[in-house]
């Protein structure tokens, strides 16, 4: 069977390839239709030529700026800058400074070309926005822009470079100016509120008693309340002594003692001088009354207290002050009859007979029932006076409770004011340190062609 030669055959030669060759001979079926692949050599030439020119021609600039963030040291000391970490981000610079308020900025204060030149027809912002590129990494900026003007790729990128460094300028500055605007108010603020506070506290003194203190540090009230409250139980105690002897005394007449032993229980009893000068049967001289001394000292002292306290026109004290002259008259003249009796009593013979027993006990009882009498008005009238004493301790309370309040107010105030005042300085201080610092590393150049590119288009 007869069997007619392949295409494969024909277009890479006569010869049959080997049994087991399944390789053509390339080479050999190009070299023999060279003018085939001639010709279609040069017509990728030519076609790649004609979409070549028919390209835009684009250049790009690029550029390389650091980001520093600076870092205050402390108040009187040097102000130093570090870098920060690698990879620390306080704020997206990549985002930042293709935002639209930078672009904007740029375009307004950079002095930048025409739109066309930039590669926007009327919108240069839109065309810049579009066409830059940045990368951040390691504190380190990288940008690039593609135009087709070379020399307007760099003015574009030096443009957005300085608005970005203003921009982060003006505000960690205005950041700054703020602070110190804010607490210079809040210190005019406590400063007035201070004088204030002052003009209180001083008001509160001139309407507000004297509060002395006592010996021990504490109240004068508080020693004046300890001293009465000790003289009321020192009279309870005597009107409970009293109470015994005036039962004694009952229990021994309603028994009908004899009288040796009633006149033996007066005469153990510490009132039988005073029985003796009321009633004289020997020549004994008569001794001080000490129940009326006692009586008048307390008077004496109410007034000196009451005094102290209220001042000597109050009217308690003006009564006071009666009874203890009425008293002292009383005194005097009873010393007077005193005298006149015991001048009687030594013309007196000794056949005068002995004052009876049941008088003698009679007498005794109406003078315990007497100082029993003078010891409850003794300790209602001190009792009287504690209740004035606590009102005013009480009203004082509130005067120290009041004062403790105003001169603490005053005090965290200027506490305050002070905290202020050293943030002030330190924001002052420190004003012009903080934010971030921008040093261009590699300067925008002139842009370099980047499209068309010859040695992409030709292999393609």
């Amino acid at each position: 069977m007869n069997s007619t030669p392949s295409n494969d055959a024909t277009w890479f030669g006569s010869q049959s390839p080997a049994a087991g060759d399944h390789t053509p001979n390339i080479l050999h079926g190009l070299w023999r239709r060279k003018s085939l692949v001639l010709l279609g050599t040069v017509v990728g030439l030519i076609v790649s030529a004609l979409y070549f020119n028919q390209q835009e021609t684009r250049y790009q600039a690029s550029a390389e700026v650091l980001v520093v963030r600076k870092h205050p040291g402390s108040i009187g000391g040097v102000a130093g800058e570090s870098v920060s970490m690698l990879g620390e981000r306080d704020i997206p610079h990549e985002q930042l400074i293709k935002s639209p308020l930078i672009i904007d900025r740029a375009v307004k204060d950079g002095n930048l070309p025409s739109a066309e030149s930039i590669g926007g027809s009327h919108d240069p912002g839109r065309a810049i926005l579009r066409s830059l590129s940045v990368s951040y990494q390691s504190n380190m900026l990288r940008l690039a822009f593609e135009g087709p003007d070379p020399d307007a790729c760099r003015q574009v990128l030096q443009a957005v470079i300085e608005s970005y460094r203003e921009f982060l300028d003006e505000t960690y500055r205005n950041a700054n100016e703020d602070t110190l605007r804010l607490v210079t108010q809040k210190a005019a603020e406590i400063k007035d509120e201070l004088r204030k506070k002052g003009d209180e506290y001083q008001d509160f003194h001139k309407r507000t008693p004297l509060t002395w203190l006592g010996k021990g540090g504490g109240g004068v009230y508080e020693e004046r309340l300890a001293s009465i409250e000790k003289k009321r139980s020192e009279q309870r105690l005597v009107q409970a002594e009293l109470r015994t002897r005036l039962e004694a005394m009952q229990a021994a007449v309603e028994g009908q003692k004899d009288e040796q032993y009633l006149r033996s229980m007066v005469a153990s009893t510490p009132e039988f001088s005073q029985l003796e000068r009321t009633n004289p049967t020997s020549e004994t001289k008569a001794k001080p009354v000490v129940a009326e001394d006692q009586e008048l000292l307390a008077l004496m002292l109410r007034a000196e207290t009451l005094a102290e306290t209220y001042g000597p026109e109050y009217p308690d004290v003006r009564a006071v002050q009666r009874q203890i002259e009425m008293m002292q008259r009383f005194r005097g003249a009873t010393e007077r009859e005193m005298q006149v009796g015991e001048s009687n009593a030594k013309n007196k013979t000794d056949s005068q007979h002995p004052v009876p027993a049941q008088d003698l006990i009679a007498e005794y009882i109406q003078l315990l029932e007497q100082q029993l009498d003078e010891s409850e008005r003794m300790e209602e009238t001190l009792s009287k006076l504690y209740e004035q004493e606590h009102e005013a301790a009480r009203k004082l309370s509130i005067y120290q409770f009041e004062d403790k309040r105003l001169s603490s107010d005053i005090e965290r105030a200027e506490q305050f004011y002070s905290s202020l005042m050293s943030q002030l300085q330190s924001v002052d201080v420190g004003k012009d340190l903080g934010g971030y610092t921008t040093s261009v590393i590699t300067p925008a150049s002139r842009g370099a062609r980047v499209n068309p590119n010859a040695m992409r288009i030709i292999p393609a």
